[in-house]
């Protein structure tokens, strides 16, 4: 299970909760960080589909939580991204977003993965939105959480994004025990 959001003006969090383990992980990521695009450019609809983007690739490079035949359940508060992640299409206007539902395609695809898209109300999703305004502590009362956000760890996020490539530096880390 993920819950993710992103901030007009502020940056991109997610975090997930694996059944069966105890904790989970989580990512932010500053907007003002972004390299090789403009994000002013960039509406909150692709940066909603970017922040479900880059926590599936945490999940990828998170080697303890194998997604193979796994199903990825996302609770979004954007209804256009819940749509274009069910259809696995963007509108034919929409290359951007389309460049990054191919690349979710691609790894559902490697792993046999599912992903199921499910709608949250924007005042529920509180971990998420408080992860993508970079306020503190936010995952502290989430089920599984230790009352820290323990083993903040930086890595680089990199995918192919129009012509040019987007290269994102998230702040990520482990949730729990």
């Amino acid at each position: 299970r993920c819950w993710s959001d992103a901030s007009k003006l502020i940056g991109a969090g997610a975090y997930t909760l694996i059944e069966g383990a105890p904790g989970g992980i989580y990512f932010k990521h500053r907007w003002s960080e972004v390299t090789m695009i403009d994000p002013d450019k960039k509406d909150i609809n692709w940066r909603e589909l970017a922040a479900i983007y880059m926590m599936i690739k945490c999940l990828v490079e998170e080697k303890t939580i194998d997604l193979t035949d796994m199903n990825i359940k996302v609770f979004t508060d954007n209804m256009t991204c819940r749509w274009a992640l069910q259809n696995m299409s963007a509108r034919v206007f929409r290359p951007d977003m389309q460049a990054l539902i191919n690349d979710i395609c691609e790894i559902l695809l490697r792993f046999r993965s599912n992903l199921w898209m499910v709608h949250i109300p924007g005042v529920k999703n509180v971990n998420a939105d408080a992860l993508s305004r970079f306020k503190y502590c936010p995952l502290e009362n989430a089920k599984d959480s230790d009352e820290s956000m323990p083993n903040i760890i930086s890595y680089e996020l990199t995918c192919s994004l129009e012509v040019t490539g987007l290269k994102i530096t998230c702040y990520s880390g482990k949730i729990g025990k």
